[in-house]
């Protein structure tokens, strides 16, 4: 696992030049989504937008664009062409696939969320005068919403990159299939996990017992949960993602070889 810093601001530098009309592009498709998505959530007969508008927008932007940006990021090993020309690079594998990993993540993230905030700015006064509607200010958006969205983000990164670095042809059909299907799967093992845990609220299987109703939970429950979602399945998945990020690695090194 060799790393050079200036071995790896050269492999930046080179894939930012031959990449910035689509980077330049893919920019202003962003920004011109944004306004979109915007004009799409302001409804004319209500005034008052609601509320959780701008984080749907920021969903689209990061986590749907995220999805297609990082299924592409190892499209030079499924061109004979290319991979011959990348495998040719003055770099080791850690640097080309770090390099990918650090577009994909942090980059895209930083990138989306700048341009979500730009054409929130921008959108959001122009659609009022044009619609007599009214967003809420940037200010009073939910950003502990926005900071569930962006750990998301990472938790389907991870997963995406994994199954990008392993197939080969047609990797966005067959990711969202791979992605369904492990869905299913994660979230049948979260059920069970939890049907474990709070095992004293349940009668049977999954029906609920008298102290834990839709109309009522008892404060207990609440704290369990409340500990459940925000502390062990958030340390799980980011304990997660270091082992998916470090599979995908070896898979991309396996190829290289």
């Amino acid at each position: 696992m060799e790393f050079k810093l200036s071995r790896f601001i050269n492999l930046v530098r080179r894939d930012v030049l031959l990449s910035r009309k689509l980077i330049l592009f893919g920019v202003v498709a962003l920004f011109i989504l944004t306004g979109l998505l915007m004009w799409m959530v302001a409804d004319e007969d209500n005034p008052n937008v609601p509320e959780e508008a701008g984080e749907i927008v920021y969903v689209f932007l990061l986590i749907i664009g995220g999805f297609f940006f990082t299924s592409s990021a190892f499209k030079s090993y499924r061109s004979h062409p290319l991979r011959i020309q990348y495998l040719s690079l003055p770099a080791s594998h850690f640097e080309k696939f770090f390099s990918r990993w650090l577009y994909t993540l942090p980059f895209y993230a930083l990138v989306s969320f700048i341009i979500f905030c730009a054409g929130y700015f921008i959108f959001s006064s122009l659609i009022e005068n044009m619609f007599d509607v009214i967003f809420i200010s940037f200010a009073d958006l939910d950003f502990l919403n926005i900071g569930y969205i962006l750990f998301a983000y990472t938790v389907i990164h991870g997963v995406t990159l994994l199954l990008a670095s392993v197939i080969n042809q047609h990797p966005i059909p067959k990711i969202i299939i791979s992605g369904a299907v492990i869905t299913v799967f994660c979230f049948a093992l979260f059920s069970l996990i939890y049907r474990i845990i709070f095992w004293n609220y349940f009668d049977g299987l999954f029906s609920p017992s008298e102290e834990m109703t839709f109309y009522q939970l008892d404060s207990e429950f609440k704290l369990k949960m409340d500990d459940f979602i925000e502390n062990w399945a958030v340390i799980f998945c980011l304990l997660a993602m270091p082992f998916l990020w470090a599979i995908s690695y070896f898979k991309i090194k396996e190829k290289e070889a």
